[in-house]
């Protein structure tokens, strides 16, 4: 990525979200939009910033080719969300039907703080029940996806159990998950604690309430709100690959939730997430446009490892799930030797990352790892 493509890439990011116009300076090549309109779809943000896009005056645009492109990714994004808006309004009317307590996690819950929600990409529905109902939650999602008898059997090593809308066909495609546990975190010895303050706080909250398709729909609100995105967005760097909007997800849910400090701080320090978050409130900060001053444990010198060379690895390595993180163990798991030393070199690039990223939780974290092992051997 250029220089010139970087700043017009978190120019449009900070303008779509603070909702205000974007200057992308007088001369923009057809060579850089190209790269940045790329850029965008790489960390799934072009519906978010397809209207400061087309907001800006004619000659600074991008050709009319990238413009007709951004068009009809909108409309299908747009699409999409009723789609999806549609499975969830009753899905979770089917739930509490059955007496079946249910909480959305990510995607439409978070598109509600966006200025304009039906512009944020979307994946799967993440829908959290817990251990005792997921039986019957996923015996009425089976029945509504038409998927036949679903299992329903939780396992150590998954979350969650997966299903397909197979009808009517206008929704056919859309992807369920349905949690017994929450999440499978960034820092595997925190897991089962992580997992157990979940549970307890899909029963007594606090959460926040979002009308999708005229439902009433439960999120996750306050400092269990922010908390679950970041911890979300710190597994994705760590091994899945990210993306920016994972970080815009986690800024507007800072900024809207309204939690208490106190609380939030405590819970970082229970899941060892305070270091990560104060570097990488850097992005938020310096990228992003949040301001410093309402950044909760804002620590500059901290904040500074997220810039400079760990932040081109952030912008290359993305996107969602698909970055050099998750590369290296689909290599590592492929049976040649070659295939191998790729993983191992994979691997070498990510620790040192890690290392200039978080060097303080790094090294705690690899030492814990080697006590670990030494005490198994």
């Amino acid at each position: 990525m250029s220089r010139d493509g970087e700043k017009i890439f978190f120019e449009l990011i900070r303008a779509a979200v603070w909702q205000r116009g974007a200057e992308v300076g007088n001369v923009v090549t057809a060579e850089t939009w190209h790269e940045v309109i790329q850029l965008f779809k790489a960390h799934a943000m072009l519906g978010l910033v397809a209207d400061a896009i087309m907001s800006l005056p004619p000659h600074k645009r991008p050709p009319e080719t990238e413009c007709s492109d951004i068009r009809r990714y909108v409309g299908t994004l747009v699409q999409e969300h009723y789609r999806q808006d549609t499975v969830i309004a009753r899905l979770f009317d089917m739930l509490a039907a059955n007496g079946i307590a249910a909480v959305l996690l990510k995607g439409q819950g978070i598109g509600a703080l966006y200025p304009m929600p039906n512009t944020r990409s979307i994946g799967d529905i993440d829908i959290f029940v817990g251990m005792e109902q997921y039986p019957d939650a996923m015996r009425v999602a089976s029945a509504y996806c038409g998927a036949g008898s679903a299992t329903a059997v939780p396992t150590d090593d998954n979350i969650h159990g997966s299903l397909e809308v197979t009808r009517p066909a206008w929704l056919k495609g859309v992807e369920l998950e349905i949690h017994y546990r929450a999440a499978d975190t960034a820092i595997q010895s925190i897991k089962e604690e992580y997992n157990r303050w979940a549970a307890e706080m899909m029963h007594t909250g606090p959460f926040r309430t979002v009308n999708i398709g005229g439902t009433e729909v439960r999120t996750p609100g306050g400092a269990w709100g922010v908390v679950y995105v970041f911890e979300h967005l710190l597994k994705h760097l760590r091994y899945e690959g990210v993306g920016y909007r994972q970080f815009v997800d986690w800024m507007l849910c800072l900024d809207a939730m309204g939690c208490d400090y106190d609380a939030l701080g405590r819970l970082l320090r229970r899941f060892r997430l305070m270091d990560a978050w104060q570097v990488l409130g850097g992005v938020l900060v310096w990228q992003l446009g949040y301001d410093a001053a309402r950044f909760p444990f804002w620590n500059e010198r901290k904040a500074r490892h997220s810039q400079g060379r760990n932040l081109r690895y952030i912008t290359d390595s993305a996107n969602l799930g698909h970055g050099t993180a998750q590369a290296k163990g689909y290599y590592y798991m492929r049976p040649s030797l070659s295939r191998k030393l790729k993983a191992v070199r994979y691997y070498a690039r990510y620790l040192m990352f890690e290392l200039r990223l978080f060097p303080h939780d790094t090294v705690g974290r690899q030492a814990r790892r080697l006590l670990a092992a030494l005490r198994g051997a």
